[in-house]
């Protein structure tokens, strides 16, 4: 989580470098995905600005979710509502970038 500060998320791409898919600030997550899954990232971060973060590893939130508590399932639902937020963020980012290249 980004306590104070902002990041870029951004790609590369072969034919134009690299493409800045948002920015992130304050209050607002990255990484998600990695504690969910362990896959590869599709995209990278870049501090726009000074940044102070929060780190949560894999296995302490493994353990924080198997607790079951009210609030590990508040964390759960805070981060699929930042992946729907960012999923149809990253929706009309694609639709302009095919606009772009048609």
């Amino acid at each position: 989580m980004i306590l104070e500060g902002r990041v870029r998320v951004v790609i590369s791409s072969e034919y134009s470098g690299r493409i800045i898919l948002g920015e992130l600030g304050k209050g607002e997550i990255f990484g998600e995905m990695a504690l969910i899954d362990n896959k590869p990232r599709s995209a990278g971060i870049v501090a726009v600005t000074p940044c102070r973060l929060a780190f949560v590893d894999k296995d302490s939130f493994n353990d924080f979710l198997l607790s079951r508590s009210d609030l590990a399932f508040r964390l759960m639902a805070c981060i699929c509502l930042s992946l729907f937020r960012r999923i149809l963020a990253l929706d009309r980012v694609y639709a302009e970038l095919k606009k772009a290249i048609a």
